[in-house]
């Protein structure tokens, strides 16, 4: 018998690592260039992360991603081993 305050899925489970998941090529975009959709469909960023992507465009080198709220230099890095990529403009 359950102890009468848990219920089923609590407490909840530790939170999948999705960076340790990332393979090179998992994506291929300029994050200059890419689309809200595009940018929320990696793992590691989400919606809001993508969102804060586009919102602060243009970058021309990662130091400024990295000054972005909730960018570590963990997500960055896997971004990079990911396959996006900063296209400067012509």
């Amino acid at each position: 018998m359950k102890h009468k305050f848990f219920r089923e899925g609590y407490p909840p489970a530790p939170e999948q690592d999705l960076a340790a998941q990332t393979r090179a090529g998992d994506f291929d975009l300029d994050l200059n260039s890419a689309s809200l959709e595009e940018l929320s469909r990696i793992p590691l960023l989400g919606h809001e992360r993508a969102k804060a992507l586009i919102d602060a465009r243009p970058f021309t080198h990662w130091r400024q991603i990295r000054h972005l709220p909730d960018f570590t230099d963990a997500v960055i890095e896997d971004l990079r081993k990911g396959g996006a990529r900063i296209k400067k403009a012509a």
